[in-house]
């Protein structure tokens, strides 16, 4: 079996698996997710270049850059009925899964103050930690866009308020308009545009470095929505197809 891959945010990287059977050859093919990356206080010259986060950063990176159009599908038909509407679920899972394999801290609280770990819901929680890195994954209505920005911000910075944790740089994961776009996103949905948006009259407030990662639409398929209450289709694109 022989395996060749590209790599990511340069443009569309195909996987192509080749398996020699009896008599022939059978061709399988993955698309990777392609991402764009907004550099906020110099995060990406110093997540590739400073060893305390290096490592970090590419974990962010190679997870990001695992996931195939495939895996989305795969996903999607997994969820169940009653929920099945966008990607959003889907590439959370798969972010999930493969950052906790990683020694991620999936829900890490921001604080140690009982008035802030026993209130309901995530919003004193980072989406996900490991040592001086904080990840948020926002496939959340727009309004919430400035108190993503602020979460990292939040867990970086000293406070009057006891801390559970401290890091000292951020990662927000996000989609594209293009995403959107083609995975049926709610149109509240806040993205990586809005995000760019937001930083010019948050500059001042924001302190750490923080890096934007702004998941685009995938290659191969899209999802159309349904009248009704039948669930949203997955539409394959037309490839083009090339025999051996």
């Amino acid at each position: 079996m022989a395996e060749v891959a590209g790599s990511n945010p340069a443009g569309p990287t195909i996987i192509i698996t080749i398996r020699i059977l009896t008599r022939r050859i059978v061709l399988s093919y993955g698309v990777l997710l392609r991402y764009r990356l907004h550099s906020f206080r110099d995060a990406r010259v110093i997540f590739e270049n400073d060893p305390a986060y290096l490592g970090l950063w590419e974990d962010v990176t190679k997870v990001i850059e695992s996931i195939t159009d495939q895996d989305l599908i795969r996903k999607y038909e997994e969820v169940k009925r009653s929920r099945k509407k966008s990607l959003s679920e889907p590439i959370n899972r798969l972010i999930d899964e493969r950052l906790v394999k990683r020694g991620w801290n999936r829900q890490s609280p921001i604080f140690n103050d009982s008035r802030y770990l026993s209130e309901r819901g995530t919003k004193w929680t980072l989406d996900f930690s490991k040592d001086l890195i904080a990840i948020e994954v926002a496939f959340n209505h727009g309004e919430a866009t400035a108190w993503n920005l602020m979460k990292p911000v939040l867990s970086s910075q000293l406070n009057h308020v006891r801390k559970a944790i401290q890091t000292s740089a951020g990662v927000i994961i996000t989609a594209t308009n293009d995403l959107k776009d083609k995975g049926n996103f709610d149109s509240a949905v806040g993205t990586y545009e809005k995000f760019l948006d937001y930083l010019l009259p948050f500059s001042n407030i924001i302190s750490v470095p923080l890096m934007i990662v702004g998941i685009e639409g995938p290659e191969t398929f899209y999802i159309e929505p349904r009248a009704g209450t039948t669930p949203p289709t997955i539409i394959m694109n037309k490839v083009s197809q090339y025999k051996l």
